[in-house]
């Protein structure tokens, strides 16, 4: 798999993540149980865009085009 489709899978995740921790029907507690995970996926995608070196804020943010190889 393309290094730029994992990036945008781990993404996905990270948004998710972000709208589960946003949601006022969760505990705090709950939201503190996975605060670790939401921090792991952000880490990934750190050292992915670090390895990809060449992207614009937006590929950033919203994920990158790619055509199947």
């Amino acid at each position: 798999m393309h290094i730029k489709q994992h990036y945008n899978i781990e993404l996905s995740r990270y948004k998710d993540a972000e709208k589960f921790m946003n949601r006022s029907d969760v505990s705090i507690a709950v939201k503190a149980k996975w605060a670790p995970e939401m921090k792991k996926i952000t880490n990934k995608l750190s050292i992915m865009l670090n390895q990809i070196k060449d992207y614009s804020e937006d590929e950033a943010l919203e994920g990158f085009a790619y055509e199947e190889e």
